[in-house]
């Protein structure tokens, strides 16, 4: 995301790989779309992760997908992933190249963080 960017800007624009993510998830032509702000896309997959239980987005994605989606939608970079895991950057690589399984507790931890920074409020979950 660049520095300047705002979370209510285009999700289409200052973040794409969590659009591109987001399309695929939702089953939706991947078009840019000036409506969607990365904040709505964001709480929208916190929502559909609250409603269907956490595996039920990702079971079908590997576990270096879903650490990847986390860390696109959550960080600016592997690094800051690495940091607020506690473990090497190079574990992190390693989890996404396949080479050794992710762990269950990084899994949870992204999890809970992306639930704290986009709170699926009540009218939302309603809706």
């Amino acid at each position: 995301m660049d520095a300047g960017a705002s979370r209510t800007d285009p999700c289409s624009e200052i973040n794409p790989e969590l659009w591109t993510y987001f399309c695929h998830v939702k089953n939706r032509p991947h078009q840019p779309s000036a409506v969607w702000t990365e904040y709505d896309v964001v709480a929208s997959i916190t929502e559909y992760q609250h409603q269907r239980g956490l595996s039920a987005m990702t079971e079908k994605m590997t576990e270096a997908e879903r650490l990847q989606a986390y860390i696109d939608a959550l960080f600016q970079s592997r690094l800051e992933a690495a940091d607020f895991l506690g473990v090497q950057e190079r574990s992190i690589y390693r989890w996404l190249a396949g080479e050794r399984r992710v762990s269950r507790m990084a899994i949870r931890l992204l999890d809970s963080e992306l639930q704290r920074r986009y709170p699926v409020d009540a009218a939302t979950e309603k809706a």
